[in-house]
């Protein structure tokens, strides 16, 4: 199930990403900046940066599933 998440540690960032619930696991489909304000270059400084996005995604995924008629 493709789901959307707007980060709540990065501002301004929309990622398109797949639960697998069977793995209990993320797959990122995509990032996008949704505003031209945006620095992307001082997201990259953070080393964690996708690690966090991943882990963000995750729990937002199973939550999303857990709750949905899916479940």
């Amino acid at each position: 199930m493709k789901s959307y998440h707007s980060s709540k540690k990065y501002p301004g960032l929309l990622i398109e990403f797949i639960y697998n619930p069977v793995d209990d696991d993320i797959s990122i489909v995509g990032i996008t900046a949704k505003s031209d304000t945006i620095e992307l270059l001082d997201f990259f400084e953070d080393k964690n940066l996708f690690e966090n996005i991943r882990l963000e995604c995750w729990e937002f995924g199973r939550d999303e599933y857990r709750f949905s008629d899916a479940a």
